[in-house]
């Protein structure tokens, strides 16, 4: 078992994990081969990452869990308020399908669960009966009586985890309920192939506090989609909400989720298994905090139990969870002021150079100022300023270095999240690079498309030595289904073609030890043999129109449906960015205001990039 309490997630993102969320089908449905997505550990490296004081109050809270759970006795009783957020009809679940979902918590927390006979002997027992349970609340903050189910129309088709937008109204989700007394369960369609995600205990934001839920993963009956269609993914996220980890730590067998009486574990497990062996021994892969189907979950842990309980004793970070009236018929549930104060838009770039750049952003009205931070992208020191205005013009930077830049509003005592990183890179590269790359951990290189009769291609690369397997992504242009596939040879044949239609696909090696670097996006067009190339030699796909005054440009998106896309412009070098239009809910068909005073007429590439981090170049020209 480790010794540190939280390591860096960016210093070691395990691809086992990633291989299910990061690239997940990004239509609300599972991974790969219908595999459970949880994306509430990415989640918590951007809340770590905007809000460093969650660390230290994480690690606070674990402190001394076994004498905290005993200082808690009989039955928690969590009032639960449930928000569907629906763009469609379908999205408007049914209150018997709500209930449904209360009734599984109720049961898995319980040990109730019918499925419970079904928990291995070695694990019989340690399996607990937390005595948790939850109810639907009879009060609203402002003392009425209350369902416990709001229902909110939103223009938005689907919701990420990144920009936490379903639980703000200003971002078409709806604000959440005085989180310090209801559990906020937020329904909706999501995106990126996660079934839901929660926020853990010890700090962030309180307006987001809470867990949100695939309309297609809640509860038993109405819009669940099989295999995760038991109510177990919520039950998996209401743990995480309860200081739950995964069983594997989110680490190899070193790792640890901070519960003794789970076994050591170096991987999730997928599918419906009666029995795995990891580190030694046998995995406990019916525990909730796994990643197997709904129908193959059945326990929770005495210690797990006893960390979800101690987050309920006197001075427990849910404590105030116990003194909530919302269950009570007719008292008023204490509303904190909980005024929401925006972040200023994603900054933007007006002039880069190798040792200075110039980066604006929209001002936000009614702030004092702004909190600014920069440092070297991956580098772990911020560089912090406060600034009235909303621009800021950093020198002695380093030449040819990608820097990640933040800003986040302060007014008083208060301070908003911090924007999406933006990365920028300083010019002054040398043409021959100055560190050779390591003979092993290479990115794979001559990526080649060999079309095939019958819809196929026959996908290859340049074999690397020492790599164990490769993984490999693929999709068609336009779309947001991602495909994955692990091959042990330098070649895979993937099928489903349409003549015409244009597909990106990359490919990283994975060694013994760890993942190396994704290889560069490649493209072709399915039915031509023309070589494959980063920008392809497919017919175009932008349209364009430029506006020079007042410097807007037109342009026909390369996608075939609307979806979160990060839309930027380079020099037709491909490293200098002249500006970035940052993340948006693109359309087919958008308007890109530029900066009138620093862009000249001329040929650039423009960028679009998608949730999954396919990009897609193309040359435009910008001129008079």
């Amino acid at each position: 078992m480790k010794d540190s309490l939280y390591p860096s997630f960016s210093d070691r993102r395990l691809y086992l994990w990633l291989l299910t969320f990061l690239f997940g089908m990004a239509t609300g449905q599972p991974g790969l081969m219908g595999q459970r997505t949880c994306g509430s550990m990415d989640y918590l490296e951007d809340q770590l990452k905007s809000y460093p004081h969650m660390r230290r109050a994480m690690h606070d809270i674990d402190l001394d869990v076994g004498r905290k759970a005993m200082s808690v006795s009989g039955e928690i009783v969590i009032p639960v308020v449930v928000h569907v957020v629906y763009h469609t009809a379908t999205q408007n679940i049914s209150e018997a399908q709500i209930l449904s979902q209360i009734r599984v918590l109720n049961q898995d927390f319980r040990r109730q669960n019918p499925d419970r006979f079904n928990t291995p002997r070695d694990w019989q027992s340690v399996a607990a009966d937390s005595r948790i349970s939850f109810a639907l609340a009879k009060v609203d903050p402002n003392g009425n009586p209350t369902s416990g189910i709001t229902r909110t129309y939103t223009p938005k088709s689907t919701f990420y985890a990144q920009d936490n937008g379903v639980k703000y109204r200003v971002k078409g989700g709806v604000d959440a309920w005085n989180t310090e007394h209801y559990l906020n369960i937020w329904v909706c369609s999501l995106g990126s192939g996660v079934l839901g995600y929660a926020q853990f205990p010890g700090g962030g934001a309180d307006e987001t506090d809470g867990v949100v839920i695939s309309y297609r993963h809640f509860g038993t009956t109405g819009t669940v989609s099989a295999p995760f269609d038991g109510g177990r993914t919520a039950t998996h996220e209401v743990g995480h909400w309860l200081n739950l980890r995964h069983i594997w730590g989110d680490g190899d067998c070193d790792a640890d989720d901070h519960v003794a009486d789970t076994p050591p574990t170096d991987r999730p497990h997928h599918g419906c298994l009666t029995y795995a062996e990891a580190c030694g021994g046998p995995a406990m892969v019916q525990n909730f905090m796994d990643y197997t189907d709904d129908a193959c979950m059945n326990l929770f842990t005495q210690g797990q139990s006893s960390r979800m309980r101690a987050l309920f004793a006197p001075g427990g970070y849910r404590r105030s969870i116990l003194e909530s009236p919302a269950l009570e018929e007719s008292a008023p549930v204490p509303t904190p002021p909980m005024v929401y104060l925006a972040p200023p838009g994603t900054p933007e770039v007006l002039t880069v150079a190798d040792r200075y750049a110039r980066l604006r952003w929209n001002p936000v009205s009614g702030v004092d100022k702004y909190h600014v931070r920069l440092r070297p992208a991956g580098s772990g020191r911020w560089l912090e300023r406060a600034f009235e205005r909303p621009y800021v013009n950093p020198s002695q930077l380093s030449s040819c270095t990608d820097y990640e830049l933040q800003v986040a509003s302060i007014k008083g005592r208060d301070t908003s999240e911090y924007t999406r990183p933006m990365i920028f890179s300083t010019s002054g590269c040398s043409t021959t690079p100055a560190v050779l790359v390591s003979n092993t951990h290479r990115k794979p290189t001559g990526l080649e498309a060999l079309p095939q009769s019958g819809g196929q291609v026959l996908l290859q690369w340049t074999s690397l030595p020492n790599a164990s397997e490769y993984k490999v992504q693929f999709k068609r242009v336009g779309r947001r289904e991602v495909i994955t596939k692990y091959v042990s040879s330098p070649e895979v044949t993937l099928g489903g073609l349409t003549t015409g239609s244009g597909y990106l696909f990359r490919v990283r090696a994975h060694y013994p030890d760890r993942p190396g670097p994704y290889s560069d996006v490649e493209e072709f067009t399915y039915g031509t043999m023309a070589s494959v190339s980063y920008r392809s030699a497919a017919p175009s796909r932008l349209r364009t129109r430029f506006f020079p005054d007042p410097g807007i440009l037109w342009v026909r998106l390369p996608i075939e449906e609307d979806q979160t896309a990060t839309i930027r412009l380079y020099e037709l070098d491909g490293r200098t960015l002249i500006q970035d239009f940052g993340s948006r809910e693109a359309t087919v068909n958008e308007s890109l205001r530029f900066e009138p005073d620093f862009l000249t007429p001329g040929r650039y590439l423009l960028e679009v990039e998608d949730p999954d981090g396919f990009k897609y170049r193309e040359e435009v020209n910008l001129g008079l």
